[in-house]
């Protein structure tokens, strides 16, 4: 099969970038070493297995539910705050010299 009409500048291009794996099977340097940052994460985890979708799914229903319950009360708390602010902020106009001005 001639490939003459494909010129010198593809055949260049194509051997600037070499493949990721060599002629041995072995990965490169920089992969081996992401591998085995992973592979002892997960070893020190003590994880066997990945969790399934359903069950990452499941648990963030879970936290979802929590956190909406937990805003009520914030929302709560800050409306107190708010309010406690504005009759501070009153307090201090009425009487000026009796109160220190808290910052």
């Amino acid at each position: 099969m001639n490939l003459s009409f494909l010129g010198r500048s593809s055949t260049l291009r194509f051997q600037k970038y070499p493949p990721r794996r060599s002629a041995k099977g072995h990965l490169p340097a920089d992969i081996q070493a992401k591998l085995q940052v992973g592979k002892k994460f997960f070893d020190e985890s003590d994880l066997k297995k990945l969790p399934t979708v359903r069950s990452l799914q499941a648990e963030y229903a879970a936290l979802l539910a929590e956190r909406k319950a937990a805003y009520a009360d914030f929302r709560k708390a800050r409306e107190d705050m708010k309010e406690l602010l504005t009759v501070r902020a009153n307090v201090q106009k009425l009487i000026p010299a009796a109160t220190p001005i808290l910052k």
